[in-house]
């Protein structure tokens, strides 16, 4: 009975000293709570509209915002706050799906150059190769050969972005492979697998994390830029870039189109960009006294 109140207390007290950090860190809480609304209101866009974001009501062509259309209508009539809310689902879901996947693979990749010297030089290349290129011009190139889908816009955007996390993996990789427990573990006859995953890995994960929030707001920017020029996600499935697209001849006599659009995907990227930044200052708080 007490060790279990012992357990207690210590577990408050973490959760207390948890609950301090993030009161003294405005950019993580701010980009947080912020983006979790904003996670918590596509999610449920089921519940928050009872519009199908696809019907078309020839009766209703770009209404501006009102009671019955809080975003307006667009050139078809569909109700703007639908396609805003569904479309974030996409957009959110495609930019999950890029910070996660390039997150594994990248993670693995940059441990695997940080600790064989003969395999860096080669992946590193190639890496470099990825990274001459421009990445919206590399993740276009991508959907041209590919097809125009979801799943080949996640692949396009992971190839795009990937070396920037194996760049960030790489780095830490290198300086713990010089540790002394590296060189205990390698004594005692550890396995490279877990070298690598067991004891190398664990170091790099706080700044995988903050590296992967801000390629989650890349992805979702990218995907839109994809949808704009019409060659991510086809409509009529909606997405915030092809919401802009289609909304583009019609600027002038219905702005809240893209005015709304725009918005939530500003939204997106700035506070994912307010959560790394806050994530970063948790793992290096010699961040925080580093500011001009």
């Amino acid at each position: 009975m007490l060790t279990s109140i012992l357990e207690f207390n210590m577990i408050e007290k973490k959760f207390i000293k948890i609950i301090k950090k993030i009161k003294q860190n405005p950019s993580l809480t701010i980009g947080g709570l912020w983006f979790g609304l904003l996670c918590l209101a596509v999610l449920l866009a089921p519940s928050l509209v009872h519009v199908d974001p696809l019907t078309i009501n020839y009766m209703a062509i770009l209404e501006p915002p009102s009671r019955a259309h809080l975003m307006g209508t667009d050139e078809l009539g569909r109700d703007v706050f639908s396609r805003v809310l569904y479309g974030g689902r996409i957009s959110l879901a495609i930019g999950a799906a890029v910070a996660v996947l390039t997150g594994i693979i990248g993670a693995a990749i940059g441990l695997i150059c940080g600790y064989f010297s003969k395999i860096d030089f080669v992946l590193m290349r190639l890496m470099d190769v990825l990274m001459a290129f421009p990445s919206l011009l590399l993740g276009l190139a991508m959907m041209a050969a590919l097809g125009f889908s979801a799943f080949n816009v996640v692949i396009a955007l992971s190839l795009a972005y990937m070396p920037r996390t194996v760049r960030v993996v790489r780095s830490v990789a290198l300086a713990t492979r010089q540790q002394n427990f590296i060189e205990a573990a390698k004594a005692l006859g550890a396995s490279t697998p877990r070298i690598l995953f067991r004891h190398m890995l664990p170091a790099a994960v706080p700044v995988l994390v903050v590296q992967q929030t801000f390629i989650f707001a890349y992805a979702v920017l990218g995907e839109a830029t994809l949808s704009f020029a019409g060659v991510g996600i086809q409509p009529p499935t909606p997405t915030l870039g092809n919401i802009i697209g289609d909304a583009q001849p019609f600027m002038q006599n219905a702005p809240w189109i893209v005015f709304f659009a725009g918005g939530v995907i500003m939204a997106y990227v700035l506070f994912l960009n307010l959560l790394g930044d806050g994530l970063r200052e948790i793992v290096d708080p010699k961040r925080r006294y580093a500011r001009i």
